[in-house]
């Protein structure tokens, strides 16, 4: 699994439309459609349901969607938190190099 696959599927989720996530994500159609039906594939259960009219979360995909959502934001915390330390912000120093 990677980040792209939960950012699709978010996308999915929030529009309800895999044209309008793909728009609002610059990919194409095709391409958030098979990270979606692989994320499927790598949880095991269908997240969302769909027909030619209408796109609707399952409910493992309602469940999905919420810890898709903190997960996404605890890493953007985890990546800023790293950010800040390799800065020496917080009060932690940069790494030195063990070099001589």
């Amino acid at each position: 699994m990677n980040t792209r696959q939960l950012e699709y599927f978010l996308a999915v989720a929030e529009e309800l439309s895999f044209t309008k996530a793909a728009e609002k994500l610059y990919v194409s159609q095709t391409a958030v459609t098979q990270q979606i039906q692989a994320l499927e594939d790598l949880v095991g259960v269908k997240l969302l349901s769909r027909t030619k009219k209408k796109v609707e979360l399952t409910p493992a995909g309602r469940v999905f969607q919420t810890e898709s959502r903190q997960l996404l934001e605890q890493l953007n915390n985890d990546f800023a938190h790293a950010r800040a330390v390799s800065e020496g912000v917080n009060g932690i120093p940069p790494a030195e190099s063990s070099l001589p």
